[in-house]
């Protein structure tokens, strides 16, 4: 199926949107549409998204997006394009899974290994938006090492850009045995 997607810009359904944030409360699912594309010669696929978080989920009101809803709303778009990487066939080490069985892993198997965010300029949590890409994928001892940037901004000149590593874990759905982002590190990963 990804052979039909090239160079392409795909909407991602709200259906698929709802399932990808389902395991967030309610008032911390801050991607409110997205979009993956496969046309840029630089990444192997990438997301972007609007965001909007009317209030902070765990400390009284900044004024500003920090590094805590950074992370959540990377996250949100990366179980995102993971989920149309699995449902479209683009990422071929997902490509033999069924949207269910990714579901599934999406929590228990995704690690985030290292991150790095750098705040340029302060971007206002309200209405921003963001975007990620993975690099490349490679698979070492098991897991699915994904280098990845990302840039958050607004309409007013906030931005923030950031290098992250994920890490899959791909010996087995639920196998946990032991830390798999240092077992990865361990063997030559990220």
């Amino acid at each position: 199926m990804a052979d039909a997607l090239d160079n392409s810009r795909i909407p991602v359904p709200e259906s698929l949107l709802a399932k990808v944030l389902a395991p967030y409360k309610r008032h911390c699912r801050y991607l409110g549409a997205a979009e993956v594309s496969l046309d840029d010669a630089d990444s192997l696929c990438s997301v972007s998204g609007s965001f909007a978080i009317p209030e902070s989920c765990y400390i009284d009101d900044t004024g500003h997006l920090n590094a805590v809803e950074v992370n959540i709303c990377y996250n949100q778009m990366l179980y995102t394009l993971y989920a149309m990487g699995v449902e479209h066939g683009f990422i071929p080490p997902l490509a033999e899974l069924s949207l269910d069985a990714w579901l599934e892993r999406q929590l228990p198997d995704v690690l985030i290994h290292k991150i790095d965010m750098t705040f340029k300029r302060p971007i206002n949590p309200r209405r921003f938006s963001g975007s990620m890409r993975f690099l490349e994928v490679s698979e070492r001892k098991g897991y699915l090492l994904f280098p990845s940037r990302c840039e958050f901004h607004d309409d007013d000149g906030g931005l923030a850009i950031g290098r992250v590593s994920v890490v899959i874990d791909n010996r087995g759905v639920g196998r946990r045995t032991g830390d798999a982002a240092s077992d990865a590190t361990q063997h030559g990963g990220a």
